[in-house]
């Protein structure tokens, strides 16, 4: 029995490639309407991908009608280059985890697409080359910026390799991982950056000049050190006005279509309730009457002019707005006002557990990142041991 294969392109709305695969089966004879005729038998497919991909695929399927192993065919396996086999493992490997994730493994395998190596064929893929790839993130980005690539950054770039060629493996198209035993840049020692408390009261003061979205916006990050999306998630149904509390219970991440998308807090720990100031509440409470009064949705606390939700990175260009307008206030990341947050919890004899679980994370997570003393811990601490040496 001879079996064909044919590719036809099916360009999708887009831009996106796409190819229909038609295995030709040959002609069976058939029982129809009590007599013996002969008929073809076909069978199609549409996958999105190159024709490189498709290319292997109908070959695929071309064994596989023809009782062989799939994979049997190194002249096909060998046009496979790893940019390619990035892109089948990002849309057929990744079905089980989050949008954020998928859109993490994306970015951190782009730099593949940017450079030669995605050009070599996956089963030529060598660990010395993909060692020199790394060494060469040290000193400047495939991408051409210019700018070389920090260790953590490296080492995301590697853990996403890592998965995608144990899923080559898996699936057959090679025997062993490059990208084993690759020597990778130090990490380096984590400490995070934080506000002093008088630096936080400062910041709230010069929010005070701000309108009431951008208030709002604030003082919840600074009263709070919640995530950036979990902000983004809160509603109005998540606040007991009464007891002044907050139901953390959202988080808005952008996937990897670029799209905002709602799902359930980073880890079992960030589903929690936490107790805020009643100033803040009275801000909630304000923006909520502003919203229903104007006819305009009062869903999510944090809302722009015409109520819509904020997307993750507004609230961020919020932020770096108000830095620019108060040069007085130092410029860290929206993120370290969480950091922030730890470190006055621990400054004022707030235990780490109870700390950690304000913050939505574990107590080792938290000591990890927080360990290090802030000027006013290390002045307090300077007394004690005075105090207990000197009398």
């Amino acid at each position: 029995m001879s079996i064909k294969t044919y590719i036809r392109s099916r360009p999708r709305k887009g831009g996106e490639e796409s190819y229909e695969i038609t295995v030709d089966h040959g002609f069976f004879d058939v029982l129809q309407d009590g007599q013996v005729v002969s008929k073809r038998i076909r069978t199609t497919k549409t996958i999105r991908g190159t024709k490189a991909q498709a290319e292997i695929y109908a070959a695929q399927l071309a064994a596989m009608a023809e009782g062989q192993d799939p994979f049997a065919s190194p002249k096909k396996q060998r046009r496979m280059t790893l940019q390619d086999w990035n892109k089948v493992f990002l849309r057929d490997h990744t079905p089980n985890i989050e949008e954020s994730t998928r859109a993490g493994y994306r970015t951190n395998l782009s730099y593949f697409e940017a450079s030669p190596v995605g050009k070599i064929a996956l089963d030529r893929l060598s660990n010395r080359t993909l060692q020199q790839f790394f060494d060469s993130l040290l000193d400047e980005s495939p991408k051409g910026t210019g700018a070389p690539l920090s260790p953590r950054t490296i080492r995301h770039i590697h853990s996403a390799l890592h998965l995608s060629l144990a899923e080559a493996i898996r699936a057959g198209l090679i025997s062993q991982n490059p990208a084993e035993s690759i020597r990778l840049p130090k990490r380096g020692s984590f400490e995070a950056q934080h506000y002093e408390l008088e630096e936080l009261q400062e910041i709230l003061e010069a929010a005070n000049g701000e309108t009431l979205c951008k208030r709002l916006l604030i003082f919840l990050y600074v009263h709070t050190g919640i995530r950036r999306g979990e902000g983004c998630g809160l509603r109005f149904s998540d606040v007991d006005f009464q007891k002044c509390q907050l139901r953390v219970r959202n988080n808005r991440v952008r996937g990897e279509d670029g799209e905002v998308v709602e799902k359930r807090p980073k880890s079992v720990h960030g589903n929690r309730v936490i107790t805020v100031p009643a100033s803040l509440i009275a801000l909630i409470k304000k923006e909520q009457k502003r919203r229903l009064s104007k006819g305009l949705p009062a869903v999510y606390v944090l809302g722009g002019k015409n109520g819509e939700a904020f997307a993750p990175d507004t609230v961020s260009r919020y932020w770096r707005t108000f830095l620019q307008k108060h040069p007085e206030i130092r410029p860290l990341r929206l993120h370290d006002l969480r950091h922030s947050q730890m470190c006055l919890l621990l400054e004022q004899g707030v235990t780490p557990a109870v700390a950690a679980a304000r913050l939505g994370d574990t107590t080792a997570t938290a000591m990890n990142s927080y360990a290090h003393s802030s000027s006013a811990k290390e002045a307090k601490a300077g007394a004690l041991v005075e105090k207990a040496l000197c009398g």
